[in-house]
């Protein structure tokens, strides 16, 4: 007499023992999510939603600072890397503050000290000189960096 499928050995060919195999993958890969970066499709449509509008309303400098309101908000777990994949794909991006200061020209401040020291000497003792700083007027001064949708 034949021997029925037991004879083969487990999921080698396609019998029950790959579907545990492939259960046992599942697990294992929600296991290993935070290392991988965690799922990109976690967030609901509505959710998705709600959260671009909430970091529209409010920037963020950090993004454990996000991955903390989604767990507080909706209950979702997102890793750093997980949720760094999340905005860029939702068209945010991370933005420092174009702080660095212009090159340094010798010539210019040569002529504004000269400008400075003659302004100085045409005071009246009882006048005061005021410095208006003029680098940057556009530069937004809440935020000095942060998630912004661009």
């Amino acid at each position: 007499g034949e021997l029925g499928p037991t004879s083969h050995a487990p999921g080698r060919h396609g019998g029950r023992g790959n579907s545990i195999s492939v259960v046992a993958a599942e697990v294992l890969s929600e296991k290993l999510k935070p290392e991988n970066g965690g799922s990109q499709s976690k967030l609901s449509a509505i959710q998705t939603m709600h959260l671009i509008e909430h970091l529209t309303e409010k920037t963020y400098s950090h993004t454990h600072q996000i991955v903390a309101y989604v767990k507080e908000t909706f209950g979702l777990d997102y890793t750093v890397s997980g949720m760094n994949k999340w905005l860029h794909h939702n068209g945010f991006s991370y933005k420092q503050p174009k702080g660095i200061p212009h090159k340094f020209d010798e010539a210019k401040q040569q002529a504004f000290i000269e400008a400075y020291e003659a302004l100085k000497a045409s005071c009246g003792e009882d006048e005061s000189i005021v410095f208006i700083d003029a680098v940057h007027p556009t530069l937004s001064t809440k935020i000095s960096h942060g998630w912004i949708r661009t």
